[in-house]
């Protein structure tokens, strides 16, 4: 494709969906691959919606760590409980500039669990989420509880118990019962 078709088609998809379009959407959209943006003069995606008369869009920059928590920290207070997974997707759908799910996973370093403890004395440090305070250490404290609780052994199993026979036609489940 020559460079005014993929111009033109930048701007029509464009107008189509109301916004710049991102470069997978682009690429999905027209079946206009990159060795053919290369090959029209164009050194990226972003040179070419420049070249369409068009603002690219802006990579997002991470959330500082204070800004993450002390959202939480809101949340938390709003719903009276420890935010999960759950309930952040619920709260971004309604505000995205709430962190997505995802970045407090990264923010705990890979996990969840280590969150709450991060909120907690990010709440003790600041005196205008005190209030969040208690409502993090139920989590925490309820967190150990079920850790301290011995699991429990059943003996009982019901199910299906096939054999293996080197004869199939005489192969048929038993039932056997605990």
């Amino acid at each position: 494709m020559n460079r005014n078709g993929i111009l033109d088609a930048i701007r029509s998809l464009a107008k189509d969906l109301g916004r710049v379009p991102g470069q997978r959407k682009f690429h999905s959209e027209t079946g206009i691959s990159r060795t053919e943006l290369w090959g029209a003069g164009f050194e990226n995606y972003g040179a070419a919606v420049e070249a369409a008369g068009l603002e690219p869009n802006r990579l997002k920059v991470a959330h500082k760590k204070s800004e993450m928590l002390s959202k939480l920290a809101v949340l938390t207070r709003e719903i009276k409980k420890f935010p999960t997974i759950g309930d952040l997707k619920v709260a971004r759908s309604g505000d995205s500039a709430i962190p997505s799910y995802e970045a407090y996973f990264r923010l705990g370093g890979d996990s969840y669990k280590r969150v709450p403890r991060m909120l907690l004395e990010f709440c003790r440090g600041n005196d205008d989420f005190a209030d969040v305070v208690p409502i993090v250490e139920a989590r925490l404290s309820s967190e150990s509880e079920v850790k301290e609780q011995p699991a429990k052994v059943s003996r009982r199993v019901n199910g299906y118990v096939y054999l293996v026979s080197s004869h199939p036609e005489k192969l048929r489940p038993v039932l056997k019962r605990g």
